[in-house]
């Protein structure tokens, strides 16, 4: 493989050439800045001289320019720097990271900084300047977690907390009860996966092969053959690997294994045809346990032209239906020349690939086997196919549609699900013939199916003379694009639902007549395309399974069990997975669902010594706990809470079952009784925090409660403690404040 050179740097290779690069810059205004040049010496052995003497122009006055002046460089091994960063060094990122956050001064006021305005800083004081380092060089994730602990340090220590925050409540959003501060771990994991499906997946050629002979050389050298990426390559550690292994691919290849994801390649179809080299099949029938012939054997085969596996046999299907490795018994080239020691070595290496397993060697569904085009020529069939068959056609639309004009419309729900939630994602076109299918994974969203539904008018219109609506505006742009010739080759690399728009984009180029056209979405407008663009949004609620575009997807895609293929935006759909994965751990689940608001009432009783007792006389500890549950000060406001509630929620049983009618709803008229009392017998760790935003599990007892709107239902739970708990501080705030002014007189 060669590289041709397309540009010279400033880093020259012989002291001619860096006088003559000198005198030609010069010549047209541009000049060296030498304090900032350095020379890179890399995989050198030996002793290397700390400088060099570089030879460049004079810009002295009075002195003619092509007059040499010398300026000493230092010479850097082994290293390289690129935008002030060095390169695939962890270590010095994080130093410096470590730095800035560790030098970072929040502002001081005369008052306690409240939290909201610390988390407001952090976000755009210290995540920009953390997020664009990490960008040019990720750091392990042991150190990101690092970091966010120090972060969490800083906001204890401007916030003065009794007990310091976990840096992992502290990150966690506000929707899963967290406080709602950015997270360096989880940008910083994003980063990492993102990078290294760029590297894989790279527009300019030349990166992208140095990226696969670097996974090649990781895969064979270092990994027995096996993919790392995948499956059971990633049940390995390559935590000793730096420095011949890019670390950043380490830590990616350990974060796939902690969120259960893998980087697949989506078309395997050279093992079928044997296109890889005999001693990779060895390596990988190793890898598997079996007993394999040395290298001198297969280097005397390859004297003999049986390099490839191709050259050693052929897949058929065994006895049980499983595609096995069929090697004749006497060898496929001609046999003049072999030695009876040749013919051994290839008796040997012929009995280790008839054990070989078409499993062992990829990982993902059988169809990425087949090659690409035969994968979409089978997909579109299926399309094609799809209204002659009874149980997937809903016969043609009944309006007059005149074989010519289609419409094409997708449907999700729940319609707000997140990237990682699951749901149902389905396409629709309705026409000459009425089509519903179903986009398979969770990582599918309402994209996909509007998508899909393009494809699918695409395929089954007349190509001479079709009119084709939609209402996604980004569809009909699309295609208005790839008709004016736009090449969106490098720009589809990376956007969401990557595949189905470059299928589109195959169906157009080869229907250059049909025209798509934009149409106004869920309105009573009459023309025939609203008409039809409805129909098709009612048909989307039941559907057949629509084929996956793996076939146009990235040569590395990401993949997971449940979410299918990964085509979103990987660093929002990391996020999500490890939120998801902290939120299991706190198992907040035992309280209500439903987060505090963005901003809550939380309040922080300026009591001065944490040990003192309470200044209304009560004999015990005077801290958040007691004042807004125990203390007798404040009793008569709790006992008017708890009526208030309790009337508000007889209401609500008598609007859902009739006056006088409470049997089955004694656990909920309980529940409204204990809420601010001593009993902690409704809450789930046996003490209330309703002044904190928290309250008891309640849907099951509201589940039979009558409500008008889902609104009306939420505003009752949101505004049963917030009442109570600020009467309660605003009280004790001006007892307090009136104290300390009789004290001061």
């Amino acid at each position: 493989m060669t590289f041709p050179i397309s540009r010279l740097e400033h880093v020259p290779t012989s002291l001619a050439v860096c006088l003559e690069a000198e005198r030609f810059q010069y010549a047209y205004g541009w000049l060296s800045n030498w304090p900032k040049c350095k020379i890179f010496a890399l995989g050198v052995k030996g002793d290397v001289p700390k400088s060099l003497s570089m030879p460049s122009v004079t810009l002295a006055p009075g002195v003619h320019p092509w007059t040499v002046t010398h300026h000493d460089v230092p010479v850097v091994r082994n290293e390289l720097e690129f935008l002030r960063t060095k390169v695939d060094d962890m270590k010095a990122r994080y130093d410096t990271l470590r730095d800035f956050i560790s030098g970072f001064m929040f502002p001081r006021f005369s008052v306690r900084t409240p939290i909201t305005l610390l988390r407001k800083v952090v976000a755009q004081s210290i995540i920009p300047r953390c997020r664009a380092l990490l960008t040019l060089q990720p750091i392990k994730l042991s150190d990101a977690s690092s970091l966010d602990s120090l972060i969490a340090e800083k906001v204890h220590v401007a916030l003065g907390f009794p007990f310091r925050p976990s840096s992992k409540l502290l990150s966690l959003p506000t929707s899963h009860l967290g406080l709602g501060f950015p997270s360096v771990y989880r940008i910083n994991a994003g980063l990492l996966l993102n990078g290294l499906s760029r590297d894989l997946n790279h527009h300019i050629p030349a990166y992208r092969q140095m990226a696969a002979l670097t996974l090649a050389d990781w895969q064979c050298y270092y990994n027995g053959c096996i993919y790392p990426l995948d499956e059971h390559g990633l049940t390995r550690s390559f935590t000793g690997s730096y420095g011949r292994i890019p670390s950043t691919w380490i830590q990616a290849q350990s974060l796939l294994k902690t969120l259960q994801l893998s980087l697949r390649s989506t078309d395997s179809s050279s093992i079928l045809t044997g296109d890889f080299s005999v001693s990779h099949a060895l390596g990988v029938c190793r890898s598997a346990g079996l007993e394999i012939p040395n290298n001198h054997a297969v280097r005397a085969l390859a004297t003999r032209g049986i390099v490839q596996l191709r050259d050693a046999g052929r897949w058929v299907i065994g006895p049980e239906a499983a595609a096995v490795f069929d090697v004749p018994d006497i060898p496929p080239l001609v046999a003049q020349g072999w030695t009876p020691g040749a013919q051994r070595q290839w008796r040997q290496v012929s009995e280790c690939l008839g054990q070989l397993r078409l499993r062992w060697l990829f990982s993902g569904d059988l169809a990425l086997l087949v090659p690409r085009t035969i994968r979409q020529q089978y997909a579109e069939d299926y399309i094609r196919a799809l209204p002659i068959w009874t149980f997937a056609s809903r016969g043609p639309s009944l309006l007059p549609h005149g074989n010519r004009v289609w419409a094409s419309d997708g449907s999700m729900s729940p319609a707000s699900a997140i990237v990682t939630a699951p749901k149902n994602v389905t396409a629709a076109v309705a026409g000459a013939a009425n089509i519903v299918v179903r986009v398979p994974g969770w990582n599918s969203s309402i994209l996909h199916g509007e998508l899909m539904g393009g494809v699918m008018s695409l395929l089954l219109c007349n190509p001479a003379d079709s009119h084709i609506h939609a209402d996604l505006l980004s569809l009909v742009n699309f295609v208005s694009d790839t008709r004016s010739g736009d090449k969106a080759d490098d720009r589809l690399r990376y956007c969401n639902a990557r595949s189905y728009f470059r299928w589109i984009q195959a169906c157009v180029r080869r229907r250059p007549s049909t025209m798509v056209h934009h149409v106004k979405a869920h309105t009573d407008g009459r023309s025939l395309p609203s008409r039809l663009n409805a129909e098709a949004d009612r048909l989307a609620s039941s559907a057949q399974p629509a084929p996956v575009p793996s076939f146009l997807m990235n040569p590395y895609t990401f993949y997971a069990p449940q979410h299918g293929w990964i085509e979103s935006n990987i660093q929002q759909f990391v996020d999500e997975l490890l939120v998801r994965k902290t939120v299991q751990v706190l198992e907040h689940e035992l309280y209500d669902p439903r987060p505090p608001p963005q901003y809550p009432y939380v309040p922080v009783l300026p009591t001065g010594d944490r040990l003192a007792l309470c200044r209304y006389g009560c004999r015990t500890i005077d801290d958040e706990h007691h004042i807004f549950i125990e203390c007798r000060r404040f009793h008569k406001l709790r006992e008017e809470a708890t009526v208030s509630v309790s009337r508000l929620t007889a209401t609500r049983i008598d609007d859902t079952l009739g006056v006088g009618v409470h049997g089955d709803f004694g656990p909920l008229r309980t529940a409204a009784e204990l809420l601010f009392s001593r009993d902690g017998s409704v809450w789930p760790l046996g003490s209330s925090t309703y002044y904190l935003g928290y309250l008891p599990p309640l849907d099951a007892l509201l589940s039979a409660v009558r409500f008008d709107t889902v609104i009306a239902r939420e505003k009752f739970l949101s505004g049963i403690s917030k009442g109570l708990a600020s009467r309660i501080f605003g009280l004790y705030q001006k007892e307090r404040r009136d104290a300390e002014i009789k004290r001061t007189r």
